[in-house]
């Protein structure tokens, strides 16, 4: 993937992701705040994560990478 195919997919993603969200907020309790709104948008991007091998190689070298080169 390019750098620029990979900025559309962030792009993308986190557009969806807030529209839904921004949609969503009408029925949000009035008393939620900062910290609930937080859990509440994790949730949803956790909805778009795609079924993962846990266990193969490719995860773990995902994992490395974020770890030894403070990819995060």
């Amino acid at each position: 993937m390019t750098g620029l195919e990979r900025l559309q997919f962030i792009e993308a993603l986190c557009n969806r992701v807030r529209d839904d969200v921004i949609l969503k907020t009408v029925f949000m309790p009035e008393d939620w705040e900062g910290w609930e709104l937080r859990e509440y948008i994790v949730k949803q991007f956790d909805k778009t994560r795609l079924t993962v091998d846990h266990k193969g190689k490719r995860y773990k070298d995902f994992q490395n990478e974020i770890l030894v080169n403070g990819a995060l």
